[in-house]
């Protein structure tokens, strides 16, 4: 009987020990993880409301999946069951959606096949029905990124210049970047869709009007939906010249870029265009396709008064549909 409980304790050490060398491999694994993805660029910026960058899932993914197969992990996310919240909003014609998404991250080691489970989780709303999405995004986005030890941030390199200089003094937010932001917010609520924006500003373009000046007036008027919105918008008498007759005075059929340069006065300061460099790339690409010259309609882009990469694409692709028109 002694004997058998020696044996068994015995035994019990040696399975400790394997797990205990398994359990070191995986750790240096794991060290050397914290060594290739040292840092996440932010490489996006956001779209409607206070500009800020951020850094994208997709730019996180593609660098933590090249470390770990360089490394030797393997990386399975496992979704747990997700609480949904769905309240109706009164007055606003939708409905609001929170979810919470509980996740783990299983990290094998390839060689010896040890893993251990790090859970998280994510929250997201949303208005339509990418609540789960967004959340599941989330989940995995932070998740990741705490096991990881990943910070963010615009430049790693403690002695570069950009580290090195100092932090430039927020500019401060003109009356029009209000108007833009509070406008951003109320389309927002309107639950307002790129279909509606594409509209919206072509109505807009067609009477010399700025789209967000008319999101607030309206809002401010008592509108509460994007149908009001638009009957307001198309009330309006149009100050555009007939599509022939205005592609006639300019040369290659591109349209005027405003009411002014078709009247022949001199055109309005250009408002701030901003994008990222893989936007402008795309802009650039989009032009070409379209017959375009990039610099030609950035500057165009931005005398309408566009602010934001998908503004810009959407005044060029409008400009291409009326000259089919």
């Amino acid at each position: 009987m002694a004997d058998e409980q020696v044996s068994d304790l015995t035994l019990e050490r040696a399975q400790r020990d394997k797990v205990r060398e398994l359990r070191g491999k995986w750790a240096k694994k794991m060290a050397q993880m914290y060594v290739e993805t040292s840092w996440a660029k932010k490489d996006r910026q956001t779209d409607f409301g206070p500009k800020f960058k951020y850094a994208s899932a997709d730019s996180m993914y593609a660098d933590i999946r090249a470390a770990a197969q360089r490394v030797g992990l393997a990386l399975v996310p496992l979704l747990g069951e997700p609480k949904i919240d769905r309240q109706a909003n009164s007055g606003k014609e939708r409905t609001d959606t929170h979810v919470v998404q509980p996740i783990s991250v299983m990290v094998i080691d390839t060689d010896t096949g040890f893993d251990m489970e790090i859970p998280g989780h994510g929250e997201a709303s949303d208005t339509s029905d990418k609540g789960i999405s967004k959340a599941i995004t989330a989940a995995l986005k932070y998740t990741l990124r705490t096991l990881f030890l990943i910070p963010t941030g615009d430049d790693p390199d403690a002695g570069s210049a950009a580290a090195e200089k100092k932090a430039q003094p927020a500019k401060p937010q003109t009356p029009e970047d209000e108007l833009k932001a509070t406008a951003a917010k109320i389309a927002e609520n309107l639950g307002m869709k790129k279909a509606d924006q594409t509209a919206l500003l072509d109505a807009c373009h067609a009477r010399g009007l700025k789209s967000y000046r008319e999101i607030v007036d309206a809002h401010a008027a008592g509108c509460t939906t994007i149908a009001g919105l638009m009957a307001r918008v198309n009330a309006k008498p149009l100050t555009s010249s007939p599509p022939a007759q205005q592609f006639a005075n300019k040369p290659n059929g591109v349209a005027p870029t405003s009411k002014q340069e078709a009247s022949g006065a001199p055109a309005p300061e250009s408002a701030t265009l901003e994008m990222t460099t893989s936007e402008r790339t795309k802009f650039g690409t989009h032009c070409r396709i379209l017959g375009y010259k990039e610099a030609e309609m950035f500057d165009r882009a931005a005398a309408e008064g566009c602010t934001t990469f998908d503004e810009a694409m959407l005044f060029v692709s409008g400009l291409k549909d009326k000259v089919k028109a």
